[in-house]
């Protein structure tokens, strides 16, 4: 097979366009290119596409393993490929330009879409195309440019071609190895030219496929039918263009539109295909694509327009956020991970630039800062949020927005007191869940139980003694538990708890006053062992109430008759779900005790101490809560109030809907 395309119009081209349709139907390679020179939009035929069409039969395509291309006749067939590939371009042109020509020839387009689509991967392995033959050394870049040009140029043009097209698993297994493969470098292939409007064909038909309800489910079937592995080569192979819009310092013009195109390649397959998520993370997606946006972001603002950019790079960080809100058991983890990518900086520099005309008062705008800012109580949060590098002309802009002042206060000061917690609370700081734990040693080392992996001690004596009052009971079903919530990231860890834990102590000692008062204003005929206090993180701005716990007199506008059922305390009122039934003796041990007196006493605590409760909730995500209920305890009426012990369980929000 000729590899120069030297032997292009080597019958001097001599008559018109008639002639060279009669020469062409012999199948001579020269005269099928003769037929090409010669062809326009305008004076393409049908019979042109039927003769092109017939030399492009899918069993005509030989076996390059065993070296049949080079035998007759399949090297008369391999000959007479390219120019009828090439060809079929033209064809395609010409049922854009005319739809009446379009008519007749569509249907015969439509039944040649495998026989086109396995010539093309042949042509692809020798570097095949037209007119740009291999260079010595070049590795076959511009081929696969040209021809997944001419698949996307076919999908426009018309409805029935695009649906077998897209339809079509022989072309979903060319669109593969096309987002696959490799330079000589290494470098997966993605056009990114800086003289000129062109985007990536790899890339706009990687993405016609991905909303095309079809083809994405022919594509994530095949990734994921393929060798243990693709998917995870797959997705690197995303990440991999989306690093090399930093690398090749794509201008502002043309990364926002490719990386907008590749976060909605990711949403599209990881909403359709929960299976991919596990690929995508092993490449460590979020924190890379966030990191990518950063840069991008940041190169846009520095133009002499931003705005104009910065309304799709909103627009993108909205697409970003949709990623960790579509799921929600991993929500945690998985805002971490974009922090790690600067996304707290992306979100600033965006919000800064939002023109005037693109706000409203109910937009999404202000609502990136509170999805953002409600996540942000978790210590795998702050620690990444205190070293978090933020443009400063962006976070003064954003300040001085009335816009998004507000909201924006919020958020500053939430962040100061949570970096503040996180930084005064005591260096071995922890907690045991023997609930009966004298609590007298320090830098203790914490131990979890090693099947459920959900209690944790400070001792054996601890946990020999929680064993037999409580755990024995509750660890075969704790350990199926924590293991199904595993396997779906919806785990709330013991350093979220420990932190958590303390996180209530210090709200608690912070509002103690007015939480004393209130209640004496809302509830005078109750004790304190009769009231708790709940609070709330699920705004950037935190919630403290009171709830009873016992009946209050008819005459109070307080009165709620379900106050007198203890089950209460479980069912909070029916608004979320609690599954984790083997909790309820832990929970109605701690409720009980503290409201018949003995809770002082299990606490070590003497004379003229208290105790008290608190419950500290906590949103990972959309659909699920942390519920966390502290005893706490204090050795005087001025000493400050300690933590002594938590339970967390796991609230399912059965109504919830996505914040955006």
């Amino acid at each position: 097979m000729s590899r120069s395309g030297a032997h292009v119009g080597g019958t001097g081209r001599t008559g018109g366009i008639a002639q060279r349709v009669s020469n062409a139907q012999s199948g001579d390679p020269r005269h099928l290119w003769d037929l090409y020179l010669e062809l326009t939009p305008q004076n393409c035929t049908t019979e042109v596409a039927m003769i092109v069409l017939s030399h492009l039969n899918p069993d005509l395509v030989p076996s390059v393993s065993t070296r049949e291309h080079e035998r007759l006749p399949h090297k008369t067939y391999v000959d007479r490929a390219l120019p009828c590939v090439t060809t079929v371009a033209m064809i395609g042109a010409a049922c854009h330009t005319r739809p009446s020509f379009g008519v007749g020839t569509i249907p015969h387009l439509v039944k040649s879409v495998d026989g086109i689509c396995l010539w093309m991967g042949f042509l692809l392995y020798f570097g095949l195309s037209y007119p740009n033959p291999p260079l010595p050394g070049e590795d076959f870049r511009n081929a696969y440019y040209t021809h997944c040009q001419l698949l996307f140029d076919m999908v426009e043009t018309d409805t029935r071609l695009s649906n077998a097209i897209l339809s079509s698993q022989t072309f979903i297994d060319l669109l593969l190895r096309c987002w696959m493969v490799e330079g000589k470098g290494g470098e997966v292939f993605m056009k990114i030219d800086l003289d000129s409007d062109s985007a990536c064909p790899i890339v706009n038909l990687m993405l016609l496929t991905t909303e095309n309800d079809v083809g994405v489910d022919l594509l994530i079937h095949q990734i994921l039918s393929r060798p243990r592995g693709f998917a995870v080569d797959f997705a690197r192979a995303l990440i991999s263009r989306a690093r090399q819009l930093v690398q090749y310092k794509a201008p502002p013009t043309k990364s926002i539109g490719y990386i907008q195109g590749i976060l909605r390649i990711t949403e599209k397959l990881l909403s359709l295909a929960p299976a991919l998520r596990r690929s995508f993370l092993k490449v460590n997606y979020l924190t890379e694509l966030a990191q990518v946006l950063n840069s991008v972001s940041a190169d846009a603002s520095q133009t002499a327009h931003p705005m104009k950019f910065m309304k799709h790079t909103v627009s993108s960080v909205m697409r970003l956020t949709l990623l960790i809100m579509e799921e929600t058991p991993r929500a945690i983890h998985n805002w971490r991970d974009m922090i790690r990518g600067n996304y707290y900086a992306i979100l600033v520099r965006a919000l800064a630039h939002v023109a005037p005309e693109d706000y409203s008062t109910d937009n999404l705008y202000t609502q990136l800062l509170n999805v953002f800012g409600i996540h942000t109580i978790y210590p795998c949060l702050i620690k990444p949020l205190s070293t978090a590098r933020i443009p400063e002309a962006s976070r003064n802009r954003l300040a001085q927005d009335p816009r998004f002042k507000k909201k924006w206060d919020i958020l500053q000061s939430g962040l100061q007191e949570r970096l503040h917690v996180h930084s005064i609370m005591p260096q071995g700081f922890s907690i045991c869940d023997n609930l009966s734990c004298p609590r007298n040693q320090s830098g203790r080392q914490m131990k979890q139980c090693s099947r459920c992996l959900t209690v944790i001690y400070c001792s054996e004596q601890c946990q020999r003694a929680d064993w037999k009052g409580r755990h024995q009971a509750e660890c075969e079903l704790a350990s199926v538990d924590h293991a199904h919530r595993r396997a779906g990231d919806v785990v709330y860890s013991h350093a979220a708890r420990t932190f958590h834990t303390f996180f209530v102590e210090w709200m608690y000692n912070s509002h103690w006053p007015y939480l004393r008062q209130s209640a004496k204003q809302m509830y005078p005929s109750l004790g304190l062992n009769q009231w708790f206090v709940i609070i709330r993180t699920h705004e950037m701005q935190y919630h403290t109430g009171l709830e009873p716990l016992a009946l209050l007199p008819r005459s109070s506008p307080h009165y709620v008759a379900a106050h007198g059922n203890e089950e209460v305390w479980w069912e909070r009122r029916k608004s979320d779900v609690f599954d984790q039934a083997y909790l309820k003796p832990r929970i109605k041990e701690v409720l009980g005790e503290y409201k018949n007196g003995k809770l002082k006493a299990r606490l070590g605590v003497k004379g003229s101490g208290e105790v008290a409760v608190a419950e500290g909730v906590f949103q990972m995500g959309n659909n699920y809560s942390v519920y966390l209920t502290v005893p706490l305890k204090r050795a005087s009426s001025k000493a400050k109030w300690e933590a002594a012990y938590s339970i967390a369980r796991y609230a399912c929000h059965p109504n919830s809907t996505r914040s955006m």
